[in-house]
């Protein structure tokens, strides 16, 4: 692994802790540049490119190579290297990008009690995580001894200082400095066979509304729960004591809880009967409470603390973005900011957790069914991938140790929990079918989650002006779920997406039946399905194992699959056109998605817009089609001759789901301003939407409706069926040896 502290010729940098130390001084760096310095150093005697620099330290953040520029200056800064005609740190090749021209080679430790020649150490790095303590798998985490350390130069060859140190980054196949991991009752086999264990409820189906959190000490969980008709946040102690309500304003409802790493803090979120929110900040010790500022009064925003106690995290949007992004919300004052971090132009991040030790924060990217999981180094400004967006994660907690975490995936033959490990990405699955949002206490091992065998299930709405949806019969099962249904052009048969059996299938139902297409071999089903205009034929994009994806076509009346035509792209939603002369695809290949068609006749691919929205795309039967255009966050259409008009105003990654077209408009899930949420009827471009249906909830997975009727296909999480479980990982100190 990397060093993390280097002799600069005269200077000394800690990567650590961003900071150049160089004639007496200290200067601290952005996360951005200490980033592109460690690049540097691992770039050896090459030259690191500006793409190269901004394609690893960027990643897919809309930037220009400006940046780049700004960091190197501000390494000249820092390094005395200002001088263009004499470089001495860092110079720069034109047409190539930049070299470390200085002696580079990492600084030794030397162990010193006197305090005045550590000065070139700051006060938080002054601990020699060489000489901690193994942890024992019986004993509670050690802490390793603080010791005071002094840089001393250590000079050797700058290529064998590339051989040492920049070298050995590659060699382990990590950017992150990782523990050596003994095992623990946090590794996988432990994991997995406390799970095996008794299971105590804690909030049985009926009474478990969501947002479970925990206390640090492990001996009361936090969740939401319905109280004389209004949702409430209460707090429940893990061996059954009675439950008691935090907060005590009158109506609306409370959602979305996090709770301070130090546990005497808890935050949640207030709609009141006039749709506003707030967020509430209480005190467990004294009961005290106060109001924090304001919050989405579209859907509960995922919060929490920072490891200092100072701030809250969350998802909100910037001023001209098209999709969230990590914000802090200062607890003094309520000022918001955001975060400086590598962002995605075009997907949003909705939730975020630090690990324990307060060195990483995980991130979840895309909201759901379409998250993946990323990792922030703080210190260095690094995001990576951890988990793949198309495996349906569906919660996630950092395990005590900052080595991993266990996540949930809701569909599948993965449904369950698994563990992840922080350092490589290690999957390792740990059983519990059902199982998702678990939450781990910091100080004890204590596991909650949630357990269900239905997460998503397609329902029916009839549009009467009543807000409860009843189950479609022939549909409804006991176990899987249901989810991306799309209806054909005759309106007689609807195709879906379902796991009853763990194996995600497409499925068409038709006249109360619904019949299960077969396997398609390698690969998996993962986007709405398209029928052809005869209804005959039926498309669906799918992906395999590594990631690849493809576009099948079924011949329904065999039931055979064919795979179409080859494509480089990244495909994640398809829509044949009525007259079958088109097939219309959102690709997914850089930031942002685009939309394309390809003609069935010729292959002949052409691009028609970017950047669009995750969800579904659909059409008329004038040959239009409709996307959501992420840039004005707006359903449109766009007409076989290429002139776009907006319908829906107001459509974002929240209700990228939410819509179907119909024979007589389009029908989506919206909250106007100042207006009920429901479903709403749009007749025209430009018209004023119509509520139809009030409803209480946010559709996520999927809308049809079937044309000259008022029922309207709809997915739902079902009510009451899933329980809040907690498991003492306790047993797992001594799991059978293998």
């Amino acid at each position: 692994m990397q060093p993390e502290i280097w002799r600069l010729g005269e200077a000394v940098a800690d990567l650590g802790t961003q900071r150049i130390d160089r004639g007496g001084q200290s200067h601290r760096l952005t996360p951005r540049a200490a980033a592109v310095l460690r690049a540097l150093i691992e770039a050896g005697d090459r030259p690191l490119s500006r793409d190269a620099a901004l394609n690893q330290i960027w990643g897919n953040v809309a930037t220009g190579d400006e940046v780049v520029g700004k960091a190197i200056n501000e390494l000249r800064q820092a390094l005395g290297d200002t001088d263009p005609a004499q470089r001495r740190y860092i110079e720069t090749i034109p047409k190539l990008g930049y070299r470390l021209i200085c002696t580079c080679a990492p600084a030794e430790r030397t162990e010193v009690t006197d305090l005045d020649v550590a000065t070139a150490v700051p006060e938080e790095a002054r601990v020699d995580r060489a000489t901690a303590p193994v942890e024992d798998a019986d004993a509670d985490v050690a802490t390793a001894p603080e010791r005071v350390t002094v840089l001393t130069s250590g000079r050797r060859p700058w290529r064998l200082a590339v051989l040492t140190g920049c070298s050995a980054l590659v060699a382990v196949a990590g950017w992150l400095m990782w523990p050596v991991a003994g095992r623990s009752v946090y590794d996988a086999p432990a994991l997995a066979h406390a799970l095996t264990g008794s299971i105590h409820t804690l909030a049985p189906a009926g009474t478990y509304v969501g947002y479970g959190e925990v206390l640090p000490d492990g001996r009361r969980a936090l969740f939401s729960t319905v109280i004389d008709g209004h949702v409430r946040v209460v707090s429940q102690g893990l061996d059954g004591s009675a439950s008691t309500r935090i907060g005590a304003l009158p109506g609306g409802q409370d959602f979305s809880i996090a709770v301070a790493h130090d546990g005497r803090t808890v935050a949640y979120q207030h709609f009141d009967d006039n749709g506003a929110c707030r967020i509430r900040l209480h005190r467990l010790p004294e009961g005290t409470e106060r109001e924090l500022g304001s919050c989405s009064t579209r859907f509960a925003e995922w919060m929490t603390f920072s490891p200092d106690g100072e701030y809250l995290v969350t998802p909100r949007m910037r001023p001209g973005d098209a999709a969230m992004s990590l914000h802090r919300i200062r607890l003094s004052d309520g000022q918001v900011e955001p975060l400086d971090y590598p962002r995605d132009a075009a997907v949003s991040d909705v939730q975020a957790h630090y690990s324990p030790d307060g060195r990483y924060l995980a991130i979840r990217r895309g909201p759901q069914p379409h998250s993946g999981l990323w990792l922030l180094d703080i210190a260095a400004g690094r995001l990576r991938e951890l988990v793949p967006d198309y495996l349906g994660l569906d919660g996630f907690t950092w395990l005590p140790d900052s080595r991993g975490l266990v996540i949930g995936i809701h569909r599948g033959a993965g449904s369950g929990l698994w563990r992840v490990d922080a350092g490589t990405g290690q999957r390792d699955y740990l059983g519990l079918p059902g199982a998702t949002d678990p939450i781990l206490a910091r100080e004890r091992e204590a596991l909650l989650f949630c357990r269900g065998k239905r997460r998503f299930g397609l329902a029916q709405l009839t549009l009467d002006g009543t807000a409860e949806p009843s189950p479609t019969e022939p549909l409804r099962r006991e176990t899987g779920s249901e989810w991306f249904p799309r209806r054909s052009f005759q309106g007689d048969q609807l195709a879906y997406l379902a796991d009853p059996d763990g194996r995600i299938a497409v499925y068409v139902a038709k006249e109360a039946q619904a019949v299960r297409l077969p396997d398609i071999d390698g690969f998996v089903p993962q986007a709405t399905p398209a029928f052809s205009g005869d209804g005959k034929r039926l498309i669906v994009p799918v992906r395999n194992q590594a990631g690849d994806t493809a576009l099948f076509e079924a011949d329904l009346a065999n039931a055979a699959w064919s795979r179409l035509g080859a494509t480089s792209r990244r495909i994640e939603q398809v829509y044949l056109s009525a007259d079958d002369k088109w097939i219309y695809y959102v690709s997914a290949d850089n930031a942002a998605r685009a939309l394309w068609r390809r003609s069935r006749e010729t292959g002949v691919e052409q691009s028609l817009a970017s950047p669009v929205e995750r969800g579904p795309i659909s059409g008329d039967a004038k040959g239009g089609i409709f996307y959501i255009d992420t840039k004005q966050q707006a359903l449109v259409r766009r007409s076989p001759e290429g002139a776009v008009e907006k319908w829906v105003d107001d459509m974002g990654y929240w209700t990228a789901y939410g819509w179907t077209p119909a024979d007589d408009g389009i029908y989506a899930v919206l909250e106007p301003a100042g207006a009920h949420f429901g479903v709403y009827f749009v007749a025209a471009a430009g018209a004023a939407p119509v509520l139809v249906e009030p409803m209480d909830g946010i559709t996520t997975l999927g809308m049809a409706m079937r044309d000259g009727s008022r029922t309207l296909d709809l997915v739902r999480p079902p009510r009451a069926v899933h329980d809040l479980v907690w498991v003492d990982l306790r047993t797992a100190a001594k799991p059978p040896s293998p």
